[in-house]
């Protein structure tokens, strides 16, 4: 998974490999190789960006990535679960990054499009949501448990109906948690102004009005209660 971070001018980048091993976690500038330049490009455009490398290619990516800082264990991007000649890329554009898959066949991930375009839509309303509700820090470390979701249903990308299924769960999930959020949060601000107009009273002398209003914001506290349980 590749998030886009326009404010800081940085790729995110989550990779794993093809049996579902984690490889690294990497903070890619923009200006930092042509690659990035071209997949920043594609995801600005809403394009998918494809690439094809060689054993030579690929090896000198990594070299980059070492020379930048970026990878920390060589032999685990060389060393491959099966003789990696060529590597077929394809970066899927979503709201806010790319997703990657790659592929030794290069026929083999052209017939997966279809299905990770359902997936990068389903990750994009997941991520939007963790967007709303942490700061980005925690959002990072979301995005890694969410990769490693992704990893347990890479052997499923050809099951488009279960996709479709996931994105319809992770819409319901988060239409369930906003509704009681938004309670929570009116009944606060409305506690608040009863609050104001509570001291004013009590200043003024006007206790009776103010025991009502002390009333109110105690039943409102009880409601926040409700939604929140």
């Amino acid at each position: 998974v590749f998030i886009v971070n326009e404010t800081e001018q940085v790729v995110h980048a989550y990779l794993s490999s093809a049996s579902g091993n984690s490889l690294d976690v990497m903070k890619l500038p923009f200006d930092s190789l042509d690659t990035i330049k071209k997949i920043v490009q594609s995801w600005k455009e809403g394009k998918i960006y494809r690439d094809y490398w060689n054993r030579q290619q690929f090896e000198s990516w990594v070299q980059a990535m070492v020379e930048i800082g970026q990878v920390t264990d060589i032999e685990k991007f060389l060393a491959s679960d099966s003789p990696l000649e060529s590597l077929s890329h394809k970066f899927i554009p979503f709201a806010q990054g790319m997703l990657y898959v790659g592929s030794h066949e290069y026929t083999d991930i052209d017939q997966q499009v279809e299905l990770v375009k359902s997936l990068a839509d389903s990750f994009s309303v997941a991520y939007a949501r963790y967007e709303d509700f942490i700061q980005i820090e925690t959002a990072k470390k979301k995005v890694e448990a969410t990769l490693a979701e992704l990893k347990a249903t890479q052997s499923q990308l050809i099951q488009s109906e279960k996709m479709a299924s996931l994105g319809e769960l992770t819409v319901g999930i988060a239409h369930e948690i906003q509704n009681p959020l938004n309670f929570v949060n009116n009944f606060s601000e409305v506690s608040s102004e009863l609050i104001d107009e509570m001291r004013a009273e009590l200043s003024n002398g006007n206790f009776r009005p103010a025991t009502e209003l002390a009333e109110d914001i105690k039943q409102n506290l009880e409601k926040i209660t409700f939604h929140g349980k």
